[in-house]
């Protein structure tokens, strides 16, 4: 988002920069109880651009500054970013939507955001002891880029250690594996997996996402949609290297009829 030059990210030595001016802007808000801003973030950014000395490193704070400014009150994405945060962490239940957002920079920022946050928490309740579940609705939205399917590849490689219930929702898996290796990773990483009916089409990719013996690929097979069932959807459940084939109810339906 704010790499140059066709970058996919940026550099280690850019994000230690960017890291120590966050930090910066967290001491200078709370030595006046008070909390960060984006436009607190670009003022020091472009501040610590104007005194730098080496010509290089100026013009590198200074692109860094611009680039963040999108993100300010006066950029196109400010409403969403540039303003204290507005809801409590410590609930028991988080709801994030972010179906609506449509654009590309926005959505990996909020995925980014999420991610982070997700981390973070883990992390935290590890030592406190708390039971924590994260539920990615539609993880092929964290897919779409290289870096959040790196991130969300990493979330799981941590999760266990953190004592993390991480669960996944995919429902296009051509769009879930658009960076295979990743995809595939994520897979591997998953111990219990509950697979739904899919198209014939897709067999194939499910096979090699998930490394399917051959007698689960069978059974995923007699499990393929032939036609609407409003009652309920077998599928395939797998927990390490057990399966077998449930079946789930539409409880509503069911009862209506």
């Amino acid at each position: 988002m704010l790499a140059t030059d066709g970058q996919e990210e940026l550099s280690a030595v850019e994000k230690a920069l960017l890291d120590k001016l966050i930090c910066s802007a967290y001491a200078e808000a709370l030595s006046v109880n008070m909390v960060p801003t984006m436009s607190d973030l670009v003022r020091l950014t472009r501040q610590a651009g104007d005194e730098a000395v080496d010509s290089a490193l100026r013009n590198r704070l200074h692109d860094l500054a611009h680039s963040l400014s999108l993100f300010t009150k006066d950029g196109s994405f400010g409403y969403f970013l540039d303003g204290a945060t507005n809801f409590d962490a410590e609930k028991q239940l988080l709801i994030f939507d972010t179906s609506k957002i449509s654009e590309p920079r926005l959505q990996k920022i909020a995925i980014a955001l999420l991610i982070d946050l997700i981390e973070r928490k883990a992390d935290e309740y590890r030592y406190r002891a708390i039971r924590f579940t994260a539920i990615l609705d539609d993880a092929c939205d964290a897919m779409r880029s290289h870096e959040g399917a790196c991130r969300l590849e990493e979330l799981s490689r941590q999760a266990r250690s953190w004592g993390l219930m991480l669960v996944y929702v995919v429902r296009k898996l051509g769009n879930f594996s658009r960076h295979k290796d990743q995809a595939c990773a994520i897979a591997r990483l998953c111990d219990t997996k509950l697979i739904f009916p899919v198209e014939s089409r897709e067999c194939n990719l499910l096979n090699e996402l998930f490394s399917l013996t051959i007698v689960e690929s069978e059974n995923v097979k007699r499990i393929m949609p032939s036609q609407k069932d409003k009652f309920g959807s077998d599928c395939l459940l797998v927990i390490g290297d057990k399966f077998e084939t449930i079946r789930f109810l539409q409880t509503g339906n069911v009862l209506d009829n």
